[in-house]
């Protein structure tokens, strides 16, 4: 299927994964050098828009994730967000297994909206896992296989399985990251703002929208967010904008003009001395120095 491209960089939905004759339409398993081989243009840079765990069982490289660069190896498992720009360069023996799933996967759970929100990882800086001992190892590529099996099963209660199995392995890998301590109320709500910010950003989104999902007033949730981080949610707001303004002149041949007016800008000055205040460069300096270090690299 071809990407959509309503963004500039290229947005790819779950039906690129096989088989399509799954049995759930929120869960997709597969053989990942499998994909990449169908799918070569998975090597450049793009986004998905569904979450998306890769447990490299052969290889090296490297993954890059929104200007952050990792090194992967077998035994390591790899998690991204929907929206996360993403590029790789791996050795010609790479193998291991793709999963990709839409939030949705969770509404059979009761009390599940929220579950994306109280994880540690799928959020900046924390892309690779590697599991501390051989046996949670097996288990995570047993996890997996399960899943491949339930994907395309016709068994009554497939659905609710596929749910269990993905709930248990983010539970497995969640283990593996140091233990956080205990928050207060306030750092609670202003950490799932900024996940519920990373995983459905959209630029003309009040901050309104954030806090019906999260439950709570406007007004609540940006006192909240002041008092734990020391920022208003304007400012994170402001952030994110920018983030996807870097992706975009990254990854896109959209002038900054276009960007801007896609971001909400009214007029190309205005997006241009915002990203300069933020950044400290315009953003053809940004565009240019990002492709000159990268363009060997990143094909």
């Amino acid at each position: 299927m071809r990407a959509r491209r309503s963004q500039a960089i290229p947005l790819f939905p779950l039906d690129e994964f096989r088989p399509r004759d799954a049995s759930d339409p929120f869960l997709r398993v597969g053989r990942f050098e499998e994909g990449m081989q169908r799918m070569p243009h998975r090597f450049r840079a793009h986004r998905h828009e569904f979450f998306e765990l890769i447990w490299l069982t052969r290889g090296t490289g490297e993954v890059q994730v929104d200007f952050q660069t990792y090194s992967v190896a077998s035994h390591h498992l790899v998690v991204l967000a929907p929206g996360q720009v993403h590029a790789w360069s791996l050795s010609k023996d790479f193998s291991g297994v793709v999963l990709g799933f839409y939030r949705e996967l969770f509404s059979l759970m009761v009390g599940a909206t929220d579950f994306f929100l109280e994880l540690p990882f799928f959020e900046h800086g924390r892309a690779v896992i590697q599991p501390q001992s051989a046996r949670t190892a097996r288990e995570i590529y047993r996890l997996f296989l399960r899943l491949q099996r339930e994907s395309v099963s016709e068994a009554r209660g497939a659905a609710r399985m596929q749910c269990a199995l993905v709930t248990e392995l983010l539970t497995l890998a969640e283990r593996e990251l140091p233990e956080e301590k205990e928050q207060a109320g306030d750092d609670r709500l202003a950490k799932r703002f900024l996940k519920a910010l990373g995983h459905g950003f959209k630029a003309r989104e009040p901050l309104t929208v954030y806090a019906a999902q999260l439950g709570v007033s406007a007004n609540h949730l940006g006192d909240a967010v002041k008092r734990s981080t020391g920022r208003p949610p304007g400012e994170w707001l402001r952030e994110r904008v920018v983030l996807e303004a870097k992706r975009l002149l990254a990854h896109s041949d959209l002038t900054a003009a276009e960007i801007g007016y896609a971001l909400g800008f009214s007029d190309a000055a205005y997006f241009g001395n915002a990203f300069r205040r933020a950044t400290a460069q315009s953003p053809g300096a940004f565009r240019e120095a990002f492709r000159k270090k990268l363009q060997n690299r990143w094909r």
